[in-house]
């Protein structure tokens, strides 16, 4: 099921810098660790230091709390929950994939229906994933749900998005470039910096 911005612009509030997708989910799975400290999920960050998109940090950011606190909600202790990032000359995917018990496809195309939940009474709104969608929209960007992905046994979901890749040629000289990110891109190490295949 897929997602897609309906062609509208982008709302004038929105502040545009360039943002590290690895630092964001850094930033996300660091807070939901403050949050879930009883929980046993493991996390693995495989974003690409060198994918940025433009956007704003902070509403990108919010995006992958929810949906890594619902991939967290979905799993069993020990499971994985996986991030990680592709990248082509002009859009950066970003897939979040848990091994947790699965969306119907019976309910996948009304998960970004606001007030919508499968959640128990009291334990979820239904808008985390209605502001999720809202975001990405704002952002020219497309989401979209695969589940399950492990066919036999019927587990596992995967929240793939895809946003604009940052040009450095259509923004002046870095100005833009929020200070987490420029701090993320200069701690690389030199042998990540040379002869990179993204």
């Amino acid at each position: 099921m897929s997602y897609a911005h309906s062609g509208q612009t982008r709302h004038e509030d929105s502040k545009s810098a360039v943002v590290s997708l690895k630092h964001c989910v850094d930033e996300a799975i660091s807070l939901l660790q403050l949050s879930h400290k009883n929980s046993q999920v493991r996390f693995e960050n495989l974003c690409h230091h060198d994918h940025l998109v433009a956007g704003d940090q902070q509403k990108i950011q919010q995006v992958l709390i929810n949906l890594i606190a619902n991939a967290v909600d979905a799993s069993k202790a020990n499971d994985k929950v996986s991030l990680h990032t592709a990248a082509n000359a002009h859009t950066v995917t970003l897939t979040i994939e848990d091994q947790g018990h699965g969306i119907p496809p019976c309910i996948q195309d009304r998960l970004f229906e606001p007030f919508f939940t499968t959640k128990e009474a009291g334990k979820g709104t239904g808008l985390g994933l209605a502001l999720t969608w809202n975001i990405i929209e704002e952002h020219f960007g497309s989401i979209r749900v695969e589940s399950p992905v492990n066919k036999v046994l019927k587990t596992g979901t995967q929240f793939i998005i895809s946003l604009p890749r940052y040009e450095a040629e259509n923004h002046s000289a870095n100005k833009n470039i929020d200070p987490a990110t420029r701090e993320s891109i200069a701690s690389r190490p030199e042998s990540m910096m040379e002869g990179e295949v993204l």
